[in-house]
This record gives C-alpha cells, structure tokens and sequence, in this order.
C-alpha cells in the first residue's frame, strides 16, 4: 500500500488491511488520506479489536484529533512503551490540522517498534512537504476516494455476507440505485433492511421497496419504468402518490430526480454501444449485471439521442428548481419536469411497452 498511483480501490485497499489485521501483521505507522470517510472509519475499528485485546485499551490506546492537541504531545505519546500489552496503539484523526505536525517526519524514519500508529488525512496531502513526504516513503499509505457506482453492489453484498444473510440477484443493484453512492447511507439503509427483514436470511428486491415504506406498485423503480417506457398517465399517478406519502416532499422530489438522471444518463451512455456489442460484453464492459443491461436496451427503444438530451436538461432544470428555493410547490415542479420529459403523445402515435 503505497501513496504512489495503484489500480486498487478503496474497497480493495480496504479488505487489504482488514486482513492483515485479522492477521496481526501490523506495520508501525499508516497514512491514511482521501475524501472518502466511512471506509477509514471501519478500519480504526478493526485496528483496535486486532490489535488490542479488551482489557489493554485503557492503558494503551489513544485516540486524538489534530485540531485538539499539537505534534510535540501526540509524538510523546507515540514513544510510550505499551503497558501490560504487546504492543499500545495511537490513532489520530484530522492528522492535516495538527499543528507543527511536519515533525512526524523524524518519528517516521524511525518509529516507535511496539506502536502501531494510524494517520487519518482529509484529502490529499502536499507530498511534496514534509512530513508527507517522508510519510510517503517510511509508512504504509492507502489513498481512499469514493468507489465508482459499478462498485457499490460489491460493497453492498460484503456487508449482506458479513452480516450472515444474503441478497437475492439484482437486490445490491437495487438498493444502490434506491439509495445513492454514499457508503455511509448504504450501511444505513442496510441495517434499516436487516431490522425489517429479521432472521429470513435471503433480502429480496421487494424487500427493499416495502422497507422503505413504498408498496410495489407505487415505488420509484416503477416511476423509473414508467417514464422509460412513455407511459404518461402512470407516470403522474406514480408520481403523486409517492409525494403524497412523503414526510417532506422536496426531499423526496430530489431522490425522485437524482434517481430518475442516473437512470437516463445511462441511457444516453448506452446509445453508443447499443449494437455495436451484446449484452454479455456490454455488462462486463459497464460493470452492470446483464439482467439490467437486456432491460435497459429494452427500453432504449423507445428513446433517440436527441429525445434524451431534452429529458436530461428537463430534469437538470427540475434540481436546479428544487436546490435553488423557488416560488413553485415541490409537486408543481415535478408535473412539469414530467410533462417535459414525455411530451405526451397524440392518440395513435403511442409507444407501447
């Protein structure tokens, strides 16, 4: 795990260092740095219940943010030998405001052999200074970003098997696509899945639908399918019935857009390969199961290039709506953006499913 450039992501640097901790293989000093929280959050935990058993944290672990405590306190804490443990632990969050901390230059040459201490950095570092630029050479480094979309239903499922369940095929697509890209917000949303399931061990699509308090008729994925495949009058009764079961409206009128752009934005993307590849390479390719993809050309069908580009400035001009507190009632906005995005069309002229 070095700061220099690697093809693996956060999940696979992740799974990286959970293994070596369950291996007790620790190294006596890790940066870790990037805008992706929730990953590094896991991993102090793991650290400490590998590293120290119950009985040694009082006495040999110490957590600290930068912003709270200067170089000169946390480094005398970093050369303390461990009591009555092998070994003692330091973590310290917010390692970019600690102040003077370009001293961890010298502590990173030669560091502490029964300490194992971890750094948290917000963002990317200048590694052209020190002490990062030491850091980048004497510690072990792991750069955490968000994981790419086609990512996230492997996350999703790491957690379903290390929750001792599982979910049935599409359900991670799906509950990503309900839910959106954050990690924090997926482990939420899971736990919310597993209360509601209770011990049945298999988490269906409809699972995650009804958990969330919408039915299976009335849910944003058949909005999504209304919409894709022009049915007009079922997408405005769609529409009005989850707005009407939401405890805030423009709330649910933003996940209803942001939803609805994923979804066409990929359609937009598909054009250029519709035809050009089948389905199987199209998934492997995209990183998206091929169920989703023989669905998602079904419905490109129905849609030109041209016709997308109106429905995704359509729905471009519905968020900047609802971000920018305007005079129109959420639900007012909506029943534009939708009859922007289907034209409705003249009797006779009407695209079927």
């Amino acid at each position: 795990m070095a700061a220099r450039k690697s093809t693996k992501d956060a999940l696979d640097l992740y799974q990286d260092l959970v293994r070596s901790f369950t291996r007790h293989e620790f190294k006596p000093l890790y940066l870790i740095y990037g805008t992706e929280s929730f990953l590094p959050g896991r991993i102090q935990r793991y650290l400490i219940r590998s590293a120290l058993q119950e009985h040694e944290r009082d006495f040999n672990l110490d957590l600290v943010h930068g912003e709270d405590t200067d170089a000169d306190s946390v480094l005398a804490t970093c050369q303390l030998v461990p009591m009555m443990a092998q070994r003692r632990v330091v973590i310290v969050r917010q390692f970019e405001k600690l102040s003077n901390n370009r001293r961890f230059a010298a502590y990173a040459k030669k560091p502490n052999p029964q300490a194992v201490v971890l750094l948290l950095c917000n963002g990317k570092p200048r590694f052209n200074t020190d002490p990062y630029r030491t850091l980048r050479h004497s510690a072990a480094c792991a750069h955490f970003e968000p994981l790419k979309r086609h990512r996230l239903p492997v996350f999703v499922n790491k957690m379903a098997r290390q929750a001792g369940c599982e979910l049935a095929d599409g359900a991670a697509q799906t509950l990503v696509e309900f839910v959106g890209n954050s990690m924090s917000d997926l482990a939420n949303e899971f736990a919310k899945l597993q209360a509601y399931v209770g011990d049945r061990r298999v988490i269906t699509r409809d699972d995650i639908v009804q958990a969330s308090g919408q039915t299976r008729e009335i849910n944003i994925f058949e909005l999504q399918d209304a919409l894709a495949y022009r049915r007009y009058e079922d997408a405005h009764r769609i529409c009005e019935q989850l707005l009407l079961a939401a405890s805030n409206a423009r709330g649910e009128c933003m996940r209803i857009v942001y939803t609805l752009s994923t979804y066409f934005v990929r359609l937009w993307k598909l054009h250029g390969y519709a035809g050009a590849r089948n389905s199987y390479a199209l998934a492997k390719e995209l990183g998206t199961p091929k169920f989703i993809i023989d669905k998602q050309l079904r419905a490109l069908r129905h849609w030109q290039p041209a016709e997308l580009t109106r429905v995704l400035n359509a729905l471009l001009s519905a968020e900047a709506e609802l971000k920018g507190g305007s005079q129109r009632s959420p639900r007012l906005i909506m029943t534009l953006m939708l009859n922007a995005v289907l034209i409705k069309p003249e009797a006779g002229n009407i695209h079927r499913n």
